[in-house]
């Protein structure tokens, strides 16, 4: 920056910095110096605030900060002058003719973009013109009214109508010494006791009253048409009074603004599809079995990032006109922030894996909760997601953050285990066909147990893995060679006997004598039965933790006919050592018999039935 006083190696206008190129106003939200303090170079002078994060203003050279043009709470755009700092004895002419010069429009020396905010180079900012303050009484005569924060408090702690006091700041501003001096003019009003407890019932300030009694004097009935005056009817007719008034956050007005544009702007259509959460559930548990972070939402952005990657039309900006396909894959996560709506961004997505992944996330939504993230945690999104799953919601339809194209939602996951995704797409530059392939992508890396897993850097099967590696078949041979569950090989030995090994260890299976076996091992058929019983059994018992239904011991009866021949039908009894109420166990196991992998694998020609009893 260049100022007025630049030829003296010392003194300038110090002006409102640029934070981030979305920027358009920022806040002074406190002096850490007052008028007439001396200050060293690189001092912080000022903390402001822009519509997504804070910065410290830093002196740029050594001297006193003559004065503090804009109030703590005051708003102004980014280049605006807020201070002048210069020397304890330097003529502030030209700094001042600076500063007028930015008002009347022209830009000033530091300018950074458009026209300047109203503010006076001998006193203070106004407040944005999008904040109303309403009185004490709520009525309309308080509407629109500039008032700086510090008057509003005191009006509200005193029960002050802003409408009626008296304003001294620049452009007609209530400043707090003007509520001041109202309520010492208050204390002084002629009125009648019985004026006063009503003034004290109803809310009304005396102050603002017009009197009709003798001398002046506020006699009962003017505040009680003071009271009908700033009101909305009376009796049986329904009123609205303000209990309160609360300023929107430059980043809750933000949030407005743009959700605004969008509206207006982008063509939003939504398409929701079904999936079955089972799977993110399933390796979500895992992670956090083998103690490796990375949960529930982490695997959905890892699912995203790869669908994003495979759709890069998706992944894209519109602006300008142009339909900006991205290469980076920078995913934005929605977060409640005391009210308002901040999306910290998580970085190379479809690149990272979930550790990292989780690493970012939690650490920046950390930071939005405390109010320390900064301008580049929000910044550079390519997409959004949304989960209001957590809050009980079933589905929704999300509001495109521009210039992203679309956003996800995400919904709680159901007690069949479905859950709902609604893509929010922006139809001047994605059709419907494209958003359903990006969908159809999104629901088969969400639902691919082996796809999520591989998504982590640590390995997390590698304690079973190591287990196996200790079982040794009759000829010294291990079977730690096979690294994949999923990996059978099947040796096939004398007559109708024989084994498959697997990355566990080894397992025979023999057929009946009377079938031309030798009846050592169980037959493959039986294997398929006891693969379905523990399937089952353990589906009850992970959906019962997940519900928090208490259940002991499960022990899995697996009957199949006929003996001999191809199975037709499979009786599955499972005894469940549990006290929980028999609507809670039903809905585990019909949780579970949708949950398990196996039963899902049988022919829709097999008859299963499962039924329950308590041990």
């Amino acid at each position: 920056m260049s100022g007025a006083g630049d030829s003296c190696d010392m003194g300038y206008v110090v002006r409102m910095p640029k934070m981030g190129m979305s920027m358009d106003q920022g806040t002074v939200i406190e002096w850490v110096v007052g008028e007439g303090d001396a200050v060293d170079s690189e001092e912080v002078i000022a903390v402001v605030e822009s519509e997504k994060a804070a910065d410290e203003v830093e002196a740029r050279e050594t001297g006193v900060l003559r004065r503090a043009l804009v109030p703590e709470g005051g708003v102004v755009e980014p280049g605006d002058p807020i201070g002048i700092l210069a020397g304890a004895d330097e003529d502030l002419a030209a700094y001042e003719s600076e500063v007028d010069a930015n008002l009347d429009g022209g830009a000033g020396a530091d300018a950074t973009s458009g026209p300047a905010a109203t503010t006076d180079h001998l006193g203070s900012a106004e407040t944005s013109p999008s904040v109303e303050a309403a009185g004490a009484s709520g009525g309309d005569k308080a509407d629109s009214v500039r008032a700086t924060p510090g008057a509003r408090r005191r009006a509200e702690k005193e029960r002050i109508d802003l409408a009626a006091v008296d304003p001294s700041g620049p452009s007609g501003t209530v400043i707090e010494e003007d509520v001041e001096r109202h309520v010492e003019a208050a204390d002084s009003v002629r009125a009648t006791p019985g004026a006063r407890r009503r003034a004290e019932r109803e809310g009304v300030d005396l102050a603002a009253v017009d009197p009709s009694g003798p001398q002046g004097t506020v006699i009962e009935d003017d505040v009680a048409a003071h009271a009908e005056t700033t009101t909305v009817g009376g009796g049986d007719t329904a009123t609205r009074t303000v209990r309160e008034a609360r300023e929107l956050s430059p980043t809750q007005q933000t949030v407005a603004d743009r959700l605004s544009e969008s509206y207006r702007e982008a063509i939003h259509v939504t398409l929701d599809r079904e999936i079955d959460a089972c799977a993110l559930q399933a390796v979500a548990a895992a992670a956090d079995e083998a103690g490796v972070d990375g949960g529930f939402t982490d695997l959905l952005l890892a699912g995203v990032g790869d669908a994003l990657a495979t759709h890069p039309e998706v992944n894209a900006l519109f602006e300008d006109g142009e339909h900006r396909l991205i290469e980076e894959v920078n995913v934005g996560v929605a977060v409640d922030v005391d009210g308002s709506l901040l999306t910290p961004v998580v970085p190379d997505v479809a690149t990272r894996p979930v550790e990292s992944i989780n690493a970012i996330r939690a650490e920046r939504a950390e930071a939005a909760a405390a109010g320390e993230h900064t301008v580049d945690d929000l910044s550079g999104g390519t997409f959004t997601v949304s989960n209001l799953g957590p809050f009980g919601v079933d589905s929704f339809d999300p509001v495109i953050n521009p210039p992203q194209i679309a956003i996800l939602g995400v919904g709680r996951i159901r007690d069949d285990g479905g859950m709902t995704l609604s893509l929010s797409f922006d139809h001047r530059v994605l059709n419907g066909a494209g958003a359903a392939r990006f969908l159809d992508t999104l629901a088969d890396r969400l639902t691919d147990r082996e796809a999520l897993t591989a998504r982590f850097e640590a390995d997390l099967d590698a304690s079973a893995a190591a287990t196996g590696a200790d079982q040794v078949d009759d000829a010294g041979t291990g079977a730690a060679d096979l690294d994949d569950p999923r990996e059978i090989r099947v040796e096939s030995l004398e007559g109708y006997a024989g084994r498959y090994r697997t990355a566990f260890g080894d397992v025979d299976f023999d057929e009946p004598e009377d079938a031309g076996g030798s009846g050592s091992a169980p037959a493959p058929v039986d294997h398929l039965l006891g693969a379905l019983g523990s399937c089952l059994s353990l589906s009850v018992r992970a959906m019962a933790t997940r519900d928090d239904v208490a259940v002991g011991e499960i022990d899995a009866e697996v009957t199949g006919a006929p003996e001999e021949g191809p199975l037709s039908t499979v009786d599955v009894d499972l005894l469940v050592e549990t006290d929980a109420d028999d609507a809670d166990v039903d809905r585990v196991v019909t949780k579970a018999e949708r949950a398990c992998y196996v039963h899902r694998a049988l022919s829709e020609d097999l008859s299963v039935t499962v039924s329950w009893s308590r041990r």
